[in-house]
């Protein structure tokens, strides 16, 4: 599938190829990758979402390349001979603005995406998540879920916006097992790192939740895990005339 809007890069549960040139060394020191979404569309059933590209701390002196890795750990290469205009955006071998383009992924999942010079000297990496998986209470207290595999059977969980040193009350669930625990938020309101493997035996997927209250906020997010997690919801399409 090609978009006119620029190259497309698919969910990753299929295999894109070996790996790139990059996944082995650093970025540039001060280098990173900025993604700013331009919109969602279909095309031919998959939702797509657009993105634009700005690269800092890079010399606008090069030619780059572009590659996507995914949670699997399999890489594709996107575009080369880009370049960038003054203030850093990504532009394509014509000068023209460029898009990426991302298909056909589950809720959470997130690619990470390096721009590499052509001589290898320089580099900048950043991470999208086209369909992030997070929830905010009413105090400002937030909670999201990072799947870990690509199966859908390793989470992580991270939360921001607590008390600082507050007694954090946690509760979880999935499908009709639940467990209870505290834990005690950073002195920056952070929840402890949580690794979560929902799997339920019997079941081959499911929903489950994640809940965490302090004194003044709760919140809660749902997720799905397994078989569930890869579902694909239907495209919505337009009645005919």
């Amino acid at each position: 599938m090609k978009s006119p809007l620029g190259p497309v890069l698919m969910s990753l549960l299929a295999c894109l190829g070996t790996a790139a040139p990059q996944e082995k060394s650093p970025a540039t020191p001060g280098a990173h990758l900025l993604f700013t979404e331009k919109s969602r569309d279909t095309e031919q059933g998959f939702e797509m979402v657009h993105y634009a590209i700005r690269a800092d701390g890079l010399p606008k002196d090069q030619r780059y390349a572009l590659y996507g890795r995914w949670i699997d750990g399999s890489s594709k290469e996107a575009a080369r001979g880009l370049r960038l205009d003054e203030v850093g955006n990504v532009r394509d071998e014509k000068g023209d603005g460029f898009t990426l383009s991302l298909g056909q992924m589950f809720p959470g999942e997130y690619v990470t995406l390096a721009l590499v010079s052509e001589d290898g000297k320089a580099k900048a990496f950043g991470e999208v998540t086209s369909h992030p998986i997070q929830a905010e209470g009413k105090g400002g207290c937030r909670l999201g879920v990072r799947p870990m595999d690509p199966k859908g059977q390793v989470f992580t969980i991270i939360g921001t916006g607590f008390g600082p040193g507050k007694k954090l009350k946690i509760a979880s669930t999935s499908v009709n097992e639940s467990m209870h625990e505290t834990k005690t938020a950073g002195a920056d309101g952070t929840l402890p790192k949580q690794v979560i493997l929902p799997a339920v035996i019997g079941r081959t997927g499911g929903e489950a939740t994640y809940e965490v209250s302090d004194s003044d906020c709760t919140v809660k997010v749902l997720y799905k895990w397994g078989d569930a997690m890869l579902t694909k919801p239907a495209v919505a399409r337009e009645p005919t005339p």
